[in-house]
């Protein structure tokens, strides 16, 4: 094998490698989207449970804060279950809060992780489709 074939196999390998660590299976959850439903502001949550296993209890803790950044209302949402290697999309109402007033939404803790026994906000990534930004 030349020298440049062997740099060129190296190269391939390492950027392959690199990608794979990239990719560590986790819980992705996404702010999809807000509708006003009379004094309540629905919200529309996808999760994403890449790990192997499921989530038999899953309690997150959430904070609203308003547009101009001011803490609206804390709120703790039961997500479980959710099945392992599945997209579940999971819908809840924040009572009397307009839609408009929301800026952005923190997952501020996961108070319940079974069976998982590390943090499980570790394991979390956030996204949103919405002008809310979910953040953690």
């Amino acid at each position: 094998m030349s020298f440049p074939r062997f740099l060129l196999i190296l190269c391939c390998l390492g950027s392959s490698s690199i990608s794979f660590a990239e990719e560590k299976p986790g819980l992705h959850l996404e702010l999809n989207k807000l509708e006003q439903r009379g004094q309540h502001c629905a919200f529309y949550l996808v999760f994403q449970n890449q790990l192997s296993s499921p989530f038999r209890e899953l309690q997150l803790e959430l904070v609203f804060f308003d547009q101009d950044g001011l803490i609206q209302q804390r709120l703790l949402l039961n997500a479980a279950p959710l099945a392992a290697r599945k997209t579940t999309v999971k819908f809840f109402q924040v009572p009397n809060t307009p839609c408009t007033s929301v800026g952005r939404v923190l997952v501020n803790d996961i108070l319940e992780c079974q069976p998982f026994r590390e943090s499980c906000l570790d394991l979390l990534s956030v996204s949103s489709r919405s002008k809310v930004a979910l953040i953690k």
